[in-house]
């Protein structure tokens, strides 16, 4: 059995992630580094040795990048999750800091190193797999990033690792952008590919088993593809080839994949159940999809595909009258607009994210030509296909951008054609605050739960939505957070100064309108030759 984190310690770990304390980083002089066994996008971690208790452990410390304090959330939330849970096939945390964790030390290796000849043993592991997740979905934890590597086989023991994308079901707080995925895209379940945060639940983790199974029975992940924008939609539109290694376990696992949530199994357990019986030689209680199944899926997909590319059925005039675009061109053209929709948003977000690390060092220029090139983009796909997310893209650069009334009529437009986008009412009711305060003040309630917001936007909301309602000095308080946050946010200085002076507060407003003018100068300031 693991060794459980002293209740003190678990104690600190829940108060640092309900209340997101950031600590200065101190150096743990008990622990000596030994070997690095392992880096990714949170940090690295290192084999160490706990000189208090003459044992090895793996030490956790956070990577000294950009956009270092939503790592530190994600330190604390890891912490924070493996903390709530005892396990036997989960490794334990130690000690924990926004800085570092330390934890069991697994010396194992990835599950797809198991021999792909040896069905039973991969079988056998991934059930054991599936008994750890489902203990963490008793404890309201979703890990969200299942796959191979964060499955350690340790002797015939596995481990289940890696807890930095889990989020508490009940928890409000995300640590993704909106409409964002995080995870590994070859083992992420559709509803999570398509930044739709609020499916994400046990039926996910269900998913990225089966998807995990898959890989090391077959050598491969469901699906495989070069590109991202093409591998993203096969994740969501296609049905993975069969694994070809037993036809009772092929049923398992086209169970575990399917696209609807509710035709998964209900639980890691179930899973776990029916592996068990496979393993045993008896029936499974998964059955292959029946004609009528097939067929209801081909028209879901159909009606998705229309939906997602927003690409209406087609008419062709001709010399003879008006002649329907066959079916096979129109879901080829769906197909292509979706993929093409998929590529941009990738894009755009690495340009929001690019434009506003520039922003931060003072290059305001180059980063306005980075997102004045992210809106043409935008602006050339929607000449040619109406899709809801990518009127929510141009949104967010166009606001980003300052261009309030332009990105308003962009929101209007994405509500118009897909009202369930998340976070698109809040986002609305931000550029409604100024110009219609009712209207403004029922979007930022209507999506004042939404999960896919960012620290700062979510902070800023709230502002927004107590300065509406007339409690200002909890306004100014938020509001002065944010400005911590993010020292360059324009409508928070401009808030602020709304709010001092709506307090009487002459002085400080005046100085809160002068700051909002020195931004909105470095904002608009000509783009550096050098910017690409």
């Amino acid at each position: 059995m693991s060794e459980h984190l002293p209740p003190n310690a678990v104690r600190r770990l829940l108060s640092l992630g309900a209340e997101g304390v950031e600590l200065p980083f101190v150096v743990a002089q008990r622990y000596r580094v030994m070997r690095e066994i392992g880096r990714g996008g949170m940090g690295i971690v290192y084999e160490a040795e706990d000189s208090t208790l003459s044992r090895k452990v793996a030490l956790k410390m956070i990577a000294d990048v950009p956009g270092i304090g939503e790592l530190r959330q994600r330190f604390v939330r890891e912490a924070t999750a493996v903390a709530r849970m005892s396990h036997p096939n989960i490794a334990a945390v130690y000690d924990a800091t926004p800085d570092y964790i330390v934890m069991q030390l697994v010396a194992g290796r990835p599950l797809s190193d198991v021999p792909r000849g040896d069905a039973r043993g991969i079988v056998t592991l991934v059930r054991d797999a599936a008994l750890a997740v489902h203990h963490a979905h008793e404890q309201g934890i979703i890990h969200r990033d299942l796959k191979p590597s964060n499955l350690l086989v340790e002797d015939s023991r596995v481990f289940v690792v890696d807890f930095g994308l889990a989020k508490h079901v009940t928890a409000e707080a995300s640590l993704s952008a909106t409409g964002t995925p995080l995870g590994t895209p070859a083992y992420m379940p559709p509803e999570q590919v398509d930044g739709r945060t609020r499916d994400v639940d046990a039926r996910s983790d269900v998913y990225g088993l089966g998807a995990t199974l898959y890989a090391c029975l077959t050598g491969r992940p469901p699906f495989v593809d070069a590109d991202l924008g093409r591998l993203l939609r096969r994740v969501v539109d296609e049905d993975p080839p069969k694994a070809g290694v037993d036809r009772d376990l092929d049923t398992i696992l086209a169970k575990c994949l399917e696209k609807e949530r509710d035709r998964r199994y209900a639980s890691a357990h179930d899973f776990a159940l029916d592996l068990d019986r496979w393993l045993r030689g008896d029936p499974v209680l998964a059955r292959p999809p029946s004609l009528v199944d097939r067929a209801r899926k081909l028209v879901s997909r159909r009606r998705a595909l229309v939906r997602v590319a927003g690409i209406a059925a087609a008419i062709a005039v001709i010399a003879t009258g008006l002649v329907l675009v066959p079916i096979a061109m129109r879901e080829s053209a769906a197909r292509e607009g979706a993929r093409q929709a998929l590529e941009l948003s990738s894009r755009v977000t690495t340009i929001l994210a690019d434009s506003e690390n520039l922003r931060r060092n003072g290059r305001m220029g180059d980063a306005n030509h980075l997102l004045e090139n992210g809106i043409s983009q935008c602006e050339t796909f929607l000449s040619q296909h109406r899709v809801a997310r990518v009127d929510h893209l141009l949104a967010r650069l166009l606001r980003a951008r300052g261009k309030r009334d332009a990105a308003l009529a962009a929101l209007d437009e994405a509500l118009r054609l897909d009202p369930s986008l998340p976070g698109i009412r809040f986002e609305r009711g931000l550029a409604l605050a100024d110009v219609d305060p009712t209207r403004a003040l029922e979007d930022l309630v209507a999506d004042a739960d939404e999960p896919s917001l960012s620290q700062v936007d979510r902070k800023f909301g709230e502002a927004e939505r107590a300065r509406l309602e007339g409690d200002l000095a909890r306004a100014r308080r938020l509001l002065e957070e944010v400005r911590q946050l993010d020292p360059t946010h324009l409508q928070a200085a401009l808030s602020l100064a709304r709010v001092a002076l709506a307090q009487g507060d002459d002085d400080n407003a005046f100085e809160f309108a002068l700051s909002g003018v020195s931004i909105q100068r470095a904002k608009e300031a000509p783009a550096s030759p050098n910017a690409r």
